[in-house]
């Protein structure tokens, strides 16, 4: 584990004390992992999609990061069997919404995936454990076609969670869709006439930027498996994307952390063309 240093650029290695049962899973199993920051309790919360690899569904674990000990702290572990509402997934992101976090994904339905995205709640229930709960839509046939390796992120300037891309069983796409904590909209048309969107892909990066009052799209992978180096600005008041030209001078990074700071975002890691990177760069 690594932590930045903002005030001297510079990267510090820590070592947590000990390996939650999660995170050993986690290492035995392999998956999917989220670490977001939570605002509200100035707390790292990491999300464990743990599961035995596609095409297997992943449990949830959750975890909090203690500065004061040094060490991931449990604050949910999937049960032997799992309860009604507990999310139970084959591909999965999660959203920091309103002092929520959100996890988004194609869940199950008997043994077959849902054909639409399906969301849950996190229950910061602090002084216990805490529990999932499955948000159901107004209208869940309006929702999004489920897909793996979207983007997502909370738009502070709507106050709706954006969704770009992902591969469905139609193949890449590039719809976009917004989720405003009871239904989803799939935006077709801007009211920009001249306005161009971005191109399909997969596995790209999504935060939103508070010195440009919108979402950052970045990166990822075409229909070909080529990755892409191109930033786009979604702009919720005239509901469309406008294209970003200052991006880093790397080839085609896909699966990269986009990170809100204070004042802009910052791409940190991610995999190009010659391998894992470790670079951080700053959105200027």
């Amino acid at each position: 584990m690594r932590e930045w240093h903002i005030d001297d650029g510079r990267w510090e290695t820590r070592k947590p004390r000990g390996k939650p049962d999660a995170l050993a899973m986690f290492a035995g199993y392999g998956g999917t992992s989220y670490l977001l920051y939570d605002p509200n309790r100035e707390r790292l919360m990491l999300f464990l999609g743990i599961g035995g690899g596609l095409p297997f569904p992943k449990r949830i674990a959750v975890l909090e990061w203690s500065d004061a000990t040094e060490e991931w702290i449990t604050r949910y572990q999937p049960p032997p069997e799992p309860a009604p509402d507990d999310p139970w997934l084959y591909g999965f992101s999660v959203v920091y919404s309103s002092g929520k976090f959100l996890l988004m994904g194609p869940g199950l339905e008997g043994n077959e995936p849902t054909k639409n995205i399906a969301v849950w709640e996190w229950d910061g229930d602090w002084d216990g454990q805490g529990r999932w709960s499955r948000r159901r839509s107004l209208n869940p046939k309006n929702a999004p076609p489920s897909r793996g390796a979207a983007a997502f992120a909370y738009d502070d300037t709507s106050k709706k969670i954006i969704m770009f891309g992902g591969s469905t069983n139609v193949g890449i796409v590039s719809e976009t869709w917004e989720y405003d904590g009871i239904g989803w909209t799939e935006k077709k048309e801007s009211r920009d006439p001249d306005a161009r969107w971005p191109p399909e892909r997969t596995s790209a990066s999504m935060a939103y930027d508070p010195s440009r009052r919108g979402v950052i799209l970045f990166g990822g992978m075409d229909d070909k498996g080529v990755g892409l180096n191109d930033a786009w600005l979604w702009d919720a008041n005239m509901e469309t994307w406008r294209e970003v030209t200052s991006t880093p001078r790397l080839k085609g990074i896909s699966s990269a952390f986009l990170v809100r700071m204070a004042r802009t975002i910052a791409l940190v890691g991610g995999i190009s063309g010659g391998g894992p990177q470790s670079d951080m760069w700053e959105l200027k």
